[in-house]
């Protein structure tokens, strides 16, 4: 087995490494040390995506519990086995699609569920309906439907072509956007996309769990400090914050999708991709 900076050098070689979050960096200066314990072990790299699955599962249930503190631990450690199965597969050269299928459904699915559970269990301390809704608009705003219906009718229109020339001329995929319209779009939604991008860094995949984790903390001081305090005040905070910025980038992402024509570059892309390839 390499040294533990060996082992660091192997598993960073990835272009996606280089472009992760600070926080993605900094955790896996502690990954790499859960990575070398579990090579030394038969633990695939899907194995470590499913035990992390169900670590995340268990700590958004925490929170329903009123374990608030477990739960953000729990998280903490699921994301830090989030780096560690690409680190294993790296090493162990056991990338595979149905890996990225499973990292894939982690993220999709567990996010949005540790956001409601963490409204559900503010909501048992204070009993005020309104935080089941903020729950429920972080549940369903932050899943990724843009995105994930442009990619079902890329992939469906790519099934059901056989002839991509045909594709191509069916829907002009040759033709441009109009300037004016893609300047317009933005200059509208300039506004949006500033306050989106401003507040993304803070929300976004997996930063929301410093925040949460931060929250927790804070609000577990000042109940120490003061028995009058709930211990849901900064928690509170944190589930608004999330509200917000998921109801903004929701709407933003579909406007953009159709106002700037982004299905039809997405489409244009891997039409001609494929041309190119059969020719």
């Amino acid at each position: 087995m390499e040294s533990l900076q060996q082992l660091r050098k192997i598993c960073a070689r990835s272009q996606r490494y280089h472009k992760s979050s600070w926080y993605a960096k900094k955790i896996r200066h502690i990954s790499i040390y859960f990575t070398w314990l579990l090579l030394h072990t038969s633990i695939s790299a899907n194995q470590t995506t499913i035990l992390q699955i169900i670590l995340a599962i268990i700590g958004a249930l925490c929170f329903i519990l009123n374990r608030f503190l477990l739960g953000v631990v729990l998280l903490q450690i699921s994301y830090i086995l989030d780096c560690v199965d690409g680190e294993i597969a790296r090493y162990r050269k056991q990338s595979s699609l149905n890996g990225i299928f499973l990292d894939m459904i982690g993220h999709f699915s567990i996010n949005p569920f540790i956001w409601l559970c963490f409204a559900v269990g503010i909501y048992f301390q204070l009993r005020n309906p309104l935080i089941l809704v903020l729950g429920f608009v972080c549940l369903w705003f932050s899943l990724p439907i843009a995105s994930l219906t442009i990619d079902h009718v890329v992939l469906k229109l790519l099934r059901s072509r056989r002839n991509k020339r045909q594709l191509i001329k069916e829907f002009s995929l040759q033709e441009k956007s109009a300037p004016d319209l893609q300047t317009n779009s933005r200059d509208k939604l300039k506004p949006l996309k500033f306050l989106r991008s401003k507040i993304g860094v803070l929300i976004r995949h997996p930063h929301f769990i410093i925040l949460m984790t931060g929250a927790v903390i804070v609000d577990g001081v000042i109940s120490c400090l003061s028995s009058k305090y709930f211990g849901v005040g900064v928690k509170l905070i944190v589930l608004t914050v999330g509200s917000v910025y998921y109801t903004i980038n929701y709407f933003v992402s579909i406007y953009w999708a159709v106002r700037e024509k982004r299905l039809r570059r997405e489409l244009t892309d891997f039409a001609t991709m494929k041309l190119d390839n059969d020719g």
